[in-house]
């Protein structure tokens, strides 16, 4: 069950670097919800 009212979402975010072969694909297609009640840390 989850509790607290969700804050934030991101659905399907994507974010690359570089050109053609040398694409560095930092993220693919991430989903995340915070809920209020939750503690987060997002390192990188």
């Amino acid at each position: 069950m989850m509790s607290g009212s969700l804050l934030i979402t991101f659905d399907k975010v994507w974010k690359s670097y570089g050109q053609g072969e040398a694409t560095v694909h930092a993220l693919a297609g991430v989903d995340l919800a915070i809920r209020s009640s939750e503690f987060v840390a997002i390192m990188g």
